[in-house]
């Protein structure tokens, strides 16, 4: 199975670089400044990475699914204006232990990710900051 995920993925890169390819064979010459200055800003933006630090980011940018988080949500902000029921306060309750052991995983990542790139994890940690919309602190 892992054979046929990896050789999937290696012919929808070549499918996807001969389709760029054509692509840019076709542009007008007034565009070809365009975009080989986008094409460079791509690059420059996102270096090649390795595999370990790839699953390091995956774990670190790992959230809740969004309807669990909309329920989520929903529950805190009944806590809080003290309208919550005690069904919905048990199941507030059931999201503590997962919600815990996904931060912990997150914290351990993002220190390892520090000391593979030898920068401090402050700097790892502003990097990944959470989007507000995204959170899931209870």
């Amino acid at each position: 199975m892992g054979a046929a995920i990896v050789y999937t993925s290696i012919t929808m890169t070549a499918i996807l670089r001969q389709r760029l390819q054509t692509l840019v064979e076709t542009l007008p010459e007034e565009s070809l400044l365009r975009a080989e200055s986008l094409l460079t800003d791509l690059t420059a933006v996102s270096p090649a990475i390795s595999p370990q630090e790839a699953s390091l980011i995956a774990i670190i940018e790992r959230r809740l699914p969004p309807e669990t988080q909309t329920r989520l949500n929903t529950l805190r902000q009944r806590l809080t204006d003290e309208t919550i029921t005690e069904d919905e306060h048990q199941e507030l309750l059931t999201f503590i232990d997962p919600i815990e052991q996904m931060d912990a995983e997150r914290v351990e990542a993002m220190i390892q990710l520090a000391q593979l790139r030898q920068v401090s994890l402050n700097t790892i940690v502003q990097e990944f900051l959470p989007n507000p919309q995204k959170s899931h602190v209870i």
